[in-house]
């Protein structure tokens, strides 16, 4: 017969409300409680330092192609906005619903669903957007600092005690009511504005890095003329194709010789081009043969994983394999480098390699490409361009589906035909995007920092006198 063994706890009684499920009563949970409490700190409920809060409308609303800015749970991540899937909704809707309507300053939580648990503050760039009901809209009172608390739901502490309201229904939910039991340390005004500051850097860092990236894309896409390309695209509708003799490969499906693909290659012929294996090296990835281990004692390694999209990579979970494994220099990054995803539902996705990423390992069913020089082109050019219509069309079509996912091979990207410009107009875009990525970085350690000042706080720990050193 199998022994159990029961897993029990005491709660003292003052932090008993009317919740009976065990879940909310974790051990984790009450020590954090517990550290809150002897933090010394004054402790506030979200509700009691709240003027007004309220969420969006909950059904009735229709996507348009074009109309007001609908913001939704997944649209909140990191302390600021992910635009990646934006949704919009007629103004009339918009007009029914004022109480939705986002001023500057707003403290928005999602409330609902996977992403319960993110916050992030209305800049300029968002007043008189809406959101729909997955998300709480919290006007604070003056004397309390929005980014500050931003800062404090989002760190580690926090975001346990705030995730730790949900109640799982068909997916998690924090009810409005809930915030009276969300518990907020308020330390001085000017400790609030320290910590807050670096969510307001952060947050004027990466509109000037989205700033930098459009830039750096008008030109690209300027001198390249894709609006040119995507309406020759648009006007083909033939379900055949005539591909010339001298076009004809090993590849004998009819996949790869749609007209679509007929169009790319002309229109790139109008451009002075070189074939990728000219100017760069390509290589595979590496399979590690161990388990990951821990970060003391290993390697890092970049996986798919760490590849979002928009060139970055995303260091916040790197893993580590032993020293021990025999590993060659080609499967090491290097500064300048560029990541494609060679295989799986992201074949294509592009990273650039930046200062702080070398001498990472790079993963199998991944690509590096690495310039032999660049007297002929930049990678920040490189980078970008591997991101557009004209690059991606030509992955697009290497792409082969006879396995369960669709992927790409070395000697098809090595192939890829890799249109020129001026070196001038090179050097602008690689300009704005090496500052685009430097940008993005440092907001998400400015991010890492407040959050870590939040944590410092509640254990007694923080430096007062770095205040007067500033942001």
């Amino acid at each position: 017969m199998n022994s159990y063994t029961a897993k029990s706890g005491w709660v003292h009684p003052t932090l008993i409300i009317d919740r009976i499920d065990s879940s909310f009563y974790k051990k984790e949970d009450i020590e954090n409680l517990r550290r809150l409490f002897n933090s010394e700190l004054p402790l506030k409920t979200l509700l009691d330092i709240s003027n007004k809060i309220t969420d969006g409308p909950h059904d009735g609303y229709t996507f348009v192609d074009n109309g007001v800015l609908f913001l939704r749970s997944q649209n909140i991540k990191n302390a600021g906005f992910d635009l990646s899937d934006k949704k919009f909704i007629e103004p009339e809707f918009h007009n029914k619903y004022r109480k939705s309507w986002l001023e500057q300053g707003d403290l928005l939580i999602t409330r609902i669903g996977q992403y319960f648990g993110n916050a992030a503050v209305v800049s300029k760039d968002y007043v008189g957007c809406n959101i729909n009901h997955a998300i709480a809209k919290v006007q604070l009172k003056k004397e309390v600092d929005p980014y500050y608390v931003c800062a404090y739901i989002n760190s580690p502490t926090g975001n346990k005690l705030y995730r730790r309201l949900g109640k799982s229904f068909t997916s998690p939910r924090v009810n409005l009511a809930d915030f009276s039991e969300f518990l907020v340390p308020l330390p001085a005004r000017k400790i609030q504005t320290y910590i807050g500051n670096k969510i307001r850097k952060a947050e004027e860092l990466r509109e000037e890095a989205k700033r930098l990236k459009e830039e750096a894309e008008e030109i690209l896409f300027n001198e390249l003329r894709i609006k040119e390309l995507e309406h020759l695209l648009m006007e083909q509708n033939k379900k055949y194709n005539w591909v010339e003799e001298t076009a004809l490969t090993e590849r004998i499906d009819a996949y790869y010789y749609k007209a679509k693909y007929t169009i790319l290659d002309k229109f790139i012929s109008q451009f002075e081009y070189v074939i990728t294996k000219k100017i760069a090296d390509v290589e595979y990835g590496y399979m590690p043969q161990e388990d990951y281990t821990e970060v003391d004692s290993g390697i890092p390694i970049i996986r798919i994983t760490n590849m979002p999209g928009n060139l970055l990579i995303d260091s916040s979970d790197i893993k580590h394999i032993p020293v021990n494994e025999k590993i060659k220099d080609r499967h090491f990054v290097r500064e300048n480098d560029i990541l494609m995803v060679q295989l799986g539902d992201t074949t294509g996705k592009v990273a650039y390699v930046s200062k702080e990423f070398d001498g990472y390992l790079f993963p199998s069913f991944c690509l590096k490409i690495s310039l032999k020089d660049t007297n002929k082109v930049l990678p920040g050019y490189l980078a970008l361009l591997y991101e557009s219509k004209i690059m991606q069309l030509q992955i697009e079509q290497t792409i082969s589906y006879a396995s369960v996912r669709p992927n790409t091979t070395k000697p098809a990207i090595e192939s890829l035909k890799i249109p020129i410009i001026e070196m001038s107009k090179q050097k602008e875009i690689a300009d704005r995007i090496l500052n685009y990525i430097k940008h993005i970085y440092e907001s998400k350690h400015l991010i890492i920092e407040a959050k870590q000042d939040v944590e410092d706080l509640i254990e007694g720990k923080f430096d007062e006198s770095k205040i007067s050193e500033g942001v």
